[in-house]
């Protein structure tokens, strides 16, 4: 399997894992009780990631999850020699 097999399969698979954790989600959120939990994202406008919403472990965990997506961009980048 060549390089771009191998991406493509990725992809698939990052697809469908984020279906299901939307789903999951989805599914807590309806099965959850009226007033508890809260709301929390992230909105990326090219490179710069916006946190909001939030507090204590969600906000730790959104602030984690964006500096992971800052690394394997920047992993992906410098690998595949994509940058400048």
């Amino acid at each position: 399997m060549g390089l771009p097999e191998a991406l493509v399969l990725a992809g698939l698979i990052l697809v469908v894992l984020g279906a299901l954790i939307a789903l999951i989600g989805l599914l807590s959120a309806i099965m959850a009780p009226p007033g508890e939990g809260g709301a929390a994202g992230i909105i990326l406008i090219g490179p710069v990631p916006i946190v909001f919403g939030g507090r204590g472990a969600k906000l730790i965990t959104l602030i984690a999850l964006v500096l992971l997506g800052v690394v394997v961009a920047l992993l992906l980048i410098t690998w595949l020699g994509w940058g400048p």
